[in-house]
């Protein structure tokens, strides 16, 4: 039997390249399946933002953070919320995704105003977005708008925060804790 949810979102950059041309095959997909005279305003993007967003920290990532918290990921995917700062795959810029600021930073204040009241953010890019600033594992409390947020390396296969097996055995605990205390908090409020 699976956990109820708990009040957490996890925050990623964006959708990545296989996700974004998954999307937008499926934009083409629909154009082509209902011809007729409107075909042409058939949003292809539009569609590809909308299966990115469903499918937001899934994948190798969303694994991984499952694996961490110790939960089946289809367990870990329904219990907390998933959230990507930018709607659309924007490139590649060395070996890392073009990660676009202000829109990032128009989603997480969007974020911030609902009601979630814990925040699993990853990677320096995304906290700052949210304005956090810290180390990585180290948890913040904003007392203005009454939010948790935990600074987590991202789960990716570039950051080499992932390389040492501490590491690992590091962010699986503080995760672990941050979500325990959501779940704490959650069952204790009226």
């Amino acid at each position: 039997m699976s956990r109820p949810p708990i009040n957490v979102a996890v925050v990623g950059q964006g959708p990545n390249q296989t996700a974004w041309k998954h999307g937008l095959a499926l934009g083409v997909h629909y154009r082509s399946k209902y011809p007729g005279p409107y075909t042409d305003r058939v949003d292809v993007e539009g569609i590809a933002e909308r299966y990115c967003a469903r499918v937001a920290i899934t994948g190798r990532v969303g694994e991984t953070l499952a694996e961490l918290a110790w939960m089946h990921r289809l367990e870990f995917y329904r219990s907390v919320g998933r959230f990507n700062l930018n709607a659309r795959w924007n490139g590649k810029c060395g070996k890392a995704d073009v990660f676009n600021r202000e829109e990032a930073a128009l989603k997480a204040a969007r974020l911030v105003a609902e009601s979630f009241t814990y925040y699993v953010l990853l990677g320096h890019e995304v906290a700052r977005a949210f304005g956090v600033r810290g180390d990585i594992l180290e948890t913040k409390f904003d007392p203005v708008h009454s939010k948790n947020y935990l600074l987590f390396p991202h789960p990716s296969g570039i950051n080499l925060f992932w390389n040492e097996p501490f590491n690992v055995h590091r962010a699986g605990k503080r995760l672990r804790e941050f979500l325990e205390d959501a779940r704490r908090r959650a069952a204790t409020k009226p």
